[in-house]
């Protein structure tokens, strides 16, 4: 009997703590993702290795050093989020890509991932390799709606946190314990623990596997009568550096014994909740209280705020709730003029006219739409669309004008360049030789004749022609060869200009244009046709 008290008590403990503290993904538009690729790319694992004891073992109590290690496995699982960085990003799809792709026609290139580990450093040679990456992802069609989605929010992606099970410590390389590990492992933790005086001094490490280095190491003292509190502070101070999200702090009282509270409809509690890693941006906090009318209010917290709000659930809800999640992410959205946020978010607005717009990069369409709210209802009003893409045809044509000419201007510069540099030089050394060896006549002839009426030889006629040449294609040399550098940094400016949207017409879906048999590709100052080619579309 007390066997199976013991066991309900455990269980709705287990219960009570899925309710408080609820996996959400930040991004909303992975929610609904079926896709197994989109949860393992945006999920970043973290495994905990066991800390090993330093200094006299026997002082350092086995149940005190069982208690660290649970208080870090269970602070690390209320942070919802964290981010990696662009190389990790880029490895860890790449690393997903090759492991799960089963399609024949894929032709994985062993050099790329060294390009991406050592090379990434180069703006260049990055976005190249995520072409890379992302050209493979399209040659496979179970990749090609994934690949357009990584590439929208590679440069700023929120990642769920997922913390994997203590992992026993081994004298092997981290990199082997990651591969060897029951999950894939992103970021490893490990350290020592010691004893000094009455607590300990816990030293942590956290290694990376996708770039294969140990990124973040921290120390802090740990007192046995608050071993879970200090564990806390040390990782809401130095969370950001860790996981590179500046975390927020928000607290929200309603004081109100049985008012549930939701955030973005996922449950947190009654009465009061605090979340201690809350990522900045806006969220719909909904409350609820039986016997009244539910009450909706939208709060934003901001990067590294602490912020407490008292919420007065006993007003009405006059505003309708608003869903904005408009595609790309990242869609600046106006309404009446005023600007609102960042899709995707949530907004709430008053009964009444609206115009919304959108404002969004120079690769898709602004939009504009009229809408009206003639009544308050509970259920969300949706704006889910994806904006279209503009013709680029014209632009691209552009930028490839503008590259070939500055390649052309270039070449021709620099071919005016070296002939003008080396005729200069061969009259200055010319005119140095002639002013030389009438110097020397000079000389001659006043040992010979001391009262000769010596002229210096620039003032000679010949001397004046020399002197004059030579000057002017001096001057006009180093005229051409600062033109020559200005050219060649126009030239690779407009080249940068014109791979960067060659790029995008690989990746920006919806245009005609886009979809032609046309080879993405460099070439060098032009391009020449032999013939006719007759297109053959094989379906």
């Amino acid at each position: 009997m007390f066997a199976k008290k013991i066991y309900f008590l455990f269980l709705s403990l287990s219960f009570s703590y899925v309710l408080l503290f609820p996996e959400r993904m930040p991004n909303f538009f992975l929610e609904k993702e079926e896709s197994d690729f989109l949860n393992k790319l945006f999920t970043i694992n973290v495994g905990i290795m066991r800390f090993k004891k330093n200094g006299n073992i026997n002082d350092i109590k086995p149940l005190d050093s069982e208690e660290i290690m649970n208080s870090f496995k269970n602070e690390f699982e209320l942070i919802q989020a964290a981010k990696l960085s662009d190389e990790e990003a880029l490895l860890k799809a790449w690393a997903l890509f090759k492991k799960d792709s089963t399609s024949a026609s894929v032709n994985i290139e062993n050099v790329l991932e060294d390009q991406i580990r050592y090379q990434s450093s180069s703006l260049f040679l990055k976005k190249k390799a995520v072409k890379i990456v992302l050209a493979k992802m399209k040659t496979s069609s179970d990749y090609v709606s994934i690949s357009n989605k990584w590439y929208e929010n590679y440069q700023r992606p929120v990642f769920s946190l997922n913390v994997q099970n203590f992992i026993e410590r081994q004298i092997i390389p981290y990199k082997n314990i990651c591969e060897n590990s029951s999950a894939s492992v992103d970021f490893l933790v490990t350290g020592e623990i010691e004893k000094i005086e009455q607590g300990y001094l816990v030293s942590i490490e956290f290694y990376s596997y996708l770039v294969d280095k140990i990124f973040y190491k921290g120390a802090f003292v740990c007192h046995k009568e608050s071993i879970a509190q200090d564990v806390s502070n040390f990782i809401k101070q130095n969370a950001s550096k860790i996981f590179k999200v500046n975390y927020a702090t928000l607290e929200v009282d309603t004081r109100k014994d049985e008012c549930e509270i939701y955030a973005d409809y996922s449950y947190l509690g009654k009465q009061k909740v605090t979340l201690d890693y809350i990522v900045p941006g806006k969220y719909l906090f909904s409350f609820l209280t039986k016997g009244s009318t539910p009450y909706k209010e939208i709060i934003e917290v901001f990067p590294n705020e602490e912020k407490k709000i008292l919420v007065k659930t006993e007003l009405r809800q006059y505003l309708q709730t608003v869903f904005f999640n408009i595609e790309p992410a990242g869609t600046k959205i106006f309404v009446n003029s005023q600007f609102r946020g960042i899709t995707p978010f949530w907004d709430s607005l008053p009964e009444g006219e609206y115009i919304l717009s959108t404002k969004t990069n120079s690769y898709h369409q602004d939009y504009r739409y009229s809408f009206s709210i003639e009544e308050i209802k509970d259920e969300d009003l949706n704006f889910s669309f994806h904006l279209m893409t503009k013709d680029l045809s014209k632009e691209f044509k552009l930028k490839k004008g503008l590259y070939y000419s500055a390649f052309w201007n270039f070449t021709f510069s620099l071919v005016t360049m070296i002939p003008l540099v080396i005729i200069a030089v061969d009259y200055y050394e010319k005119a140095s030789l002639s002013s030389e060896y009438y110097t020397n006549d000079i000389k001659s002839k006043l040992e010979m004749d001391p009262d000769y009426l010596a002229v210096p030889f620039i003032e000679t006629d010949y001397g004046k022609k020399i002197y004059t040449l030579s000057e002017s294609l001096r001057f006009l040399s180093i005229g051409v060869a600062v033109y020559t550098v200005l050219s060649l940094g126009w030239l690779f400016y407009s080249l940068f200009d014109y791979i960067n949207i060659l790029e995008k017409k690989d990746f920006i879906p919806l245009i005609s244009f886009y979809s032609e048999n046309n080879k993405s590709a460099v070439s060098i100052g032009g391009s020449i046709s032999l013939g006719k080619r007759k297109n053959v579309n094989i379906r």
